[in-house]
């Protein structure tokens, strides 16, 4: 396969998983970037905005209009850290951790039905892999 079909497939993957959880969140009122807070906070629960846009790669404005978002609605609360100058650790709600075995399961099922065959965890190494490398490849450049 060349490899700039690598990017085109993953890039579609994206769509398609982007659109289907459209279809998700929509249930509960959120967007598909408010997925991705939920996700993350439930495994890191505490954690600072800029934690979360570091590891998810996602712009800071985003991340505060998605987390004021969130907030609003009842689903995660942000702490005062007297540590952090201008940082604030963020929480999931009780609301939030009741919905997130839902979204889970559901994004469970869309996975299985796209991966059929694959085997998952070789798969995932792989995709990890090659996100680690283009954060560096990225940084790399950037430097030059």
């Amino acid at each position: 396969m060349e490899i700039q079909l690598a990017g085109k497939y993953i890039s579609i993957l994206n769509r398609l998983e982007q659109r289907y959880l459209m279809q998700v969140m929509k249930e509960y009122g959120l967007g598909t970037t408010d997925y991705m807070f939920l996700l993350y906070l439930n495994v890191n629960p505490g954690c600072t905005q800029r934690q979360m846009c570091s590891e998810l790669s996602l712009d800071i404005a985003l991340a505060t209009r998605s987390l004021g978002n969130l907030e609003k609605k009842g689903f995660l609360v942000r702490k005062n850290n007297p540590k952090l100058k201008r940082g604030y650790e963020v929480y999931l709600t009780e609301q939030a951790k009741v919905m997130i075995p839902e979204i889970l399961q559901k994004s469970q099922t869309w996975w299985q039905g796209v991966m059929q065959d694959e085997n998952m965890e070789d798969v995932l190494t792989v995709l990890e892999r090659m996100s680690e490398h283009a954060r560096v490849n990225i940084q790399n450049n950037i430097n030059k």
